[in-house]
């Protein structure tokens, strides 16, 4: 891979405690990419100021840009300038976490509906999700795979693969109570790690 034709990756973190589970993941697939010779440039979305999308569409008229001055501001020219984005989330109340989807609402100013002129043109997305409950489909992931689903084929993006999988519970701790799971554990389930790699070399394809 050349400097010329080197890949860039923008990846959002959303989880809001520190050594998450679907940070993990997230980071594997980073470390894929970066093996592989990609740029990254990484964003935690819970620390950074993100105000909800307002609906004025100023960003479908004039500069196209949106208006709302916060931190998205500084992560704007890294999604358009990105060939593909990792998307890290823990599922919380059946779908992805309220980070996640205020980054995704205000992501609307990047598409255009020419989708020669969207800035999710032939982005490659790549998703990392983490939940407690046994069940993916109870817990909720498949409403997040599903989002990411829809973003993707309605804007001109590609999925290019989702990674999911259980947090560890807690020793001394019922899940069936207090759902409580070690930050970071999935990491010990190697084959999802496995999988996560593998994802993120994927994404320079």
């Amino acid at each position: 891979m050349t400097k010329e034709n080197k890949v860039t990756i923008t990846a959002l973190f959303s989880s809001p405690r520190k050594a998450s589970n679907s940070t993990a993941l997230a980071k594997e697939m980073i470390r894929g990419a970066v093996d592989g010779g990609a740029d990254v440039a990484t964003f935690d979305l819970n620390r950074m100021e993100i105000r909800a999308c307002r609906a004025c569409y100023a960003c479908k008229t004039g500069d196209h840009v949106c208006t709302i001055q916060d931190d998205m501001q500084e992560i704007y020219p890294a999604l358009i300038a990105a060939d593909a984005w990792i998307m890290a989330t823990p599922i919380y109340w059946f779908t992805v976490s309220a980070q996640l989807k205020l980054l995704m609402d205000r992501m609307f100013a990047l598409y255009n509906q020419d989708l020669l002129k969207s800035h999710f043109r032939n982005k490659k997305i790549a998703a990392a999700i983490a939940y407690g409950c046994e069940d993916p489909i109870e817990s909720g992931c498949g409403n997040a795979i599903r989002t990411f689903q829809d973003m993707a084929s309605y804007t001109g993006a590609e999925l290019a693969g989702v990674v999911h999988g259980r947090g560890v519970t807690a020793e001394g701790r019922d899940p069936a109570v207090d759902g409580y799971l070690v930050p970071g554990s999935v990491a010990a389930d190697a084959e999802l790690m496995t999988k996560a790699l593998q994802l993120g070399r994927h994404l320079l394809e």
